[in-house]
């Protein structure tokens, strides 16, 4: 791909340096994530004892499902804001800006409405698994995650154009502060013994807070570095939307397949029975929380190397990503399981004890996906997207019928084997099966 005289790439020193930059905050924003679930669980766990704690981690596991709820286009536009920012077109960069927020607030608006409907209509209390003298609280806590997610919705493009624009460290510092902030009024909420929608509440504020401040202060700085480039917005919002909707097939494939687990277990087998699998999932969920450290800031650092030509660079960083991800996930699962039943007593004392077996499953499971993640963030980067949406919707689809079926016929600790074992069939094996075929296509796109 010819690339114009006028573009410079980045060294591999330069790239790296950025990635390094983004990748320390993340581990601060990361950190205070954890201080979140460690440090509140067992406050909220006390306040609202194991049957409304299992009601509030599976309203607050939907709260994952609001990163799905932009349909795609944050990412979409990352890449776009990405490959801009690699040929120096500030004007384009802020183009994109503002067509994908005008596009995410419309989404947000209509979700709200939704949320409002659904928070009124539907019986939460049966959906989390509570009693109908729950109805209520149930019920209030439902309106609460749904204005939280369409909130949500137009403010979590800012992080993802600072993403594009080499700024990650930007994005992690707002995000532990608003990790942080949750954390304080979790804990305060639980300990005056507010009750669950107010715990929910807690959890969701301060996200939102950071995010707003965030979005506030990109808008200012970008405006005032270039105006808006002219051309035809409606050409910009569609290529934003086309870009957008395979991520968001994508986005949706992962959350049925990974966020249900939860709620499931409290529709099926009711809340008290999702603690257990909670409090565990929780425990694994610093190995995919540590790859992200890495694999978030490189997405976008994987374009610009695409748009300026650099792929040689980019297929190194791929081959190094893999083996390194894949050491850390075998290190941390393997220290997790063999120390689990003294972590889970260390952290929330009497708490009721998952089966040994979900460890196992747990940890095998995120050692596959370490893998995954690895390639699917190059993949994204290269726009090559028709063999993720084919083997994410027979993962989806497989992860669903099996989990139900598992759920009422046998124990929760099958579920993270289900994942597993679907994930290495439909996705891991097709994938790595043509991974050469994928990298030559990647060398030979036009960005």
């Amino acid at each position: 791909m010819h690339i114009p005289p006028m573009v410079a790439r980045d060294s591999p020193s330069q790239r790296a340096a950025s990635v390094a930059r983004a990748s320390a905050w993340a581990v601060a924003a990361r950190l205070a994530s954890l201080a979140g679930i460690f440090i509140a669980a067992p406050f909220a766990l006390t306040a609202l004892g194991p049957v409304e704690f299992g009601a509030w981690a599976s309203a607050t596991a939907f709260l994952y499902l609001a990163a799905f709820l932009d349909l795609g286009l944050g990412n979409g536009t990352m890449n776009l804001v990405a490959t801009a920012h690699a040929r120096h077109q500030a004007d384009l960069a802020l183009a994109y800006l503002r067509e994908g927020t005008k596009a995410l607030a419309q989404i947000g608006l209509a979700f709200a409405g939704v949320a409002l409907a659904c928070g009124w209509l539907l019986p939460w209390h049966r959906l989390l698994g509570l009693g109908e003298e729950h109805a209520e609280s149930a019920r209030a806590t439902a309106l609460v995650v749904g204005i939280g997610m369409a909130v949500s919705a137009p403010l979590s493009l800012a992080g993802k154009v600072q993403l594009g624009r080499s700024q990650g460290q930007r994005t992690y510092r707002w995000q532990a502060a608003g990790h942080l902030v949750s954390l304080a009024l979790v804990v305060f909420a639980s300990t005056q013994r507010l009750g669950l929608a107010a715990i929910t509440a807690a959890a969701i504020l301060g996200p939102l807070l950071a995010s707003s401040a965030n979005t506030l202060l990109l808008w200012r700085e970008m405006a005032g570095q270039s105006s808006p480039a002219p051309g035809d917005a409606g050409a910009l919002r569609s290529r934003i939307r086309r870009d957008g909707l395979t991520f968001f097939v994508l986005q949706v494939a992962a959350a049925l397949a990974l966020t249900v687990d939860v709620p499931l277990i409290a529709w099926l087998q009711g809340a008290e029975a999702a603690t257990p699998y909670a409090l565990a999932q929780r425990i694994y969920s610093i190995i995919p929380i540590g790859l992200g450290l890495v694999l978030a800031p490189l997405w976008p650092i994987y374009r610009q190397a695409f748009a300026t030509g650099d792929h040689a660079w980019a297929s190194r960083t791929l081959r190094t990503t893999l083996a390194t991800g894949a050491i850390f996930a075998i290190t941390t699962s393997t220290v997790l399981t063999l120390g689990f039943s003294q972590i889970m007593t260390a952290w929330v004392g009497a708490a009721p004890q998952p089966h040994i077996l979900l460890a196992y499953g747990l940890a095998t499971w995120c050692i596959l996906e370490s893998f995954g993640v690895s390639m699917a963030t190059y993949l994204n980067a290269a726009g090559i997207m028709r063999i993720q949406l084919v083997t994410a919707s027979f993962f989806a689809a497989g992860c669903i019928c099996l989990k139900i079926l598992a759920l009422t016929h046998f124990d929760a600790w099958l579920l993270p084997w289900i994942t597993a074992l679907v994930y290495l069939v439909t996705t891991l094996l097709p994938t790595f099966g043509a991974r050469r075929r994928l990298m030559q296509l990647a060398a030979t796109k036009t960005y």
